[in-house]
C-alpha cells in the first residue's frame, strides 16, 4: 500500500524546510574528501600504498589524453549520479509514486522526484539505499579483496550520497511517521505533522 493512500492533509499541520543549493554542494564537495581520507585510510592499513610502485611520466601526456580523462571522469560521474537516483526512484517507488527528469534548482542537480507524500521513515530508507548498496558495500568489498578500482569507485558513490546527511539534518526535526513532499518550484520539502 502507498504511504498517500490514507493521507488527508486537513489532520496535518504544514512545514517547510528550503534547502540552501550552495551549502548542499559544500557538502558535495567537503564530503568526498572525508570518504576519500576515511576510505583511503582504512585501505592503506589493510594493504599499504597502492601508489608506491606506480611510475607515471606526466611528460608523455597530451592534450587529447588529458580531455578525454577529464571528460572521462565527468561522464563517470554523471552515469553514477543517474544510476543513483534511478535506484532511489525503485525503493522510493514502493511507497509514493515518483517521476524521473533532470532539474536545476538553487545550484543543485535532481534526478528523481516524489509526486506525493511519503513517511519520513520510507523517505529516509530510500534515499539512502543507493549509497549503501552502490557505494559502501563496493568500498568495504574493494579494500577486502585488495582492488583500488572497486574501493575509489565506491568510495565515489559513497560521497555523492553523504550529501544527503545535509538533507536529514534538514529533516532532523520531523518524526519517523511524518509525511515529506518535495516542492515543486524549490529545492526543499514540505512536512505534513498530525494535528494534536
Amino acid at each position: 500500500m502507498k504511504d498517500y493512500e490514507n493521507f488527508v492533509p486537513e489532520n496535518y499541520n504544514v512545514s517547510e524546510k528550503t534547502l540552501n543549493g550552495i551549502v548542499y554542494n559544500i557538502f558535495g564537495l567537503f564530503m568526498p574528501a572525508v570518504c576519500v581520507l576515511l576510505f583511503g585510510y582504512i585501505y592503506y592499513l589493510v594493504w599499504g600504498n597502492p601508489f608506491q610502485n606506480l611510475v607515471f611520466d606526466f611528460s608523455k601526456i597530451n592534450t587529447f589524453d588529458f580531455f578525454v580523462g577529464l571528460f572521462g571522469s565527468a561522464f563517470l560521474c554523471f552515469c553514477i549520479m543517474i544510476c543513483n537516483s534511478m535506484l532511489k526512484g525503485i525503493f522510493w517507488s514502493k511507497y509514493t509514486d515518483v517521476r524521473i527528469n533532470m532539474q536545476i534548482k538553487s545550484f543543485a542537480f535532481r534526478f528523481c522526484f516524489l509526486k506525493n507524500v511519503i513517511k519520513k521513515s520510507n523517505f529516509i530508507f530510500g534515499l539512502f539505499m543507493p549509497t549503501i548498496i552502490l557505494g559502501i558495500i563496493p568500498t568495504i568489498f574493494g579494500i577486502i579483496i585488495g582492488s583500488i578500482i572497486i574501493t575509489f569507485l565506491g568510495t565515489m558513490v559513497t560521497s555523492l550520497g553523504a550529501c544527503y546527511i545535509y538533507i536529514l539534518l534538514l529533516l532532523r526535526n520531523a518524526k519517523k511517521s511524518d509525511f515529506i513532499k518535495e516542492m515543486d518550484q524549490k529545492f526543499g520539502y514540505i512536512i505534513y505533522s498530525p494535528k494534536i
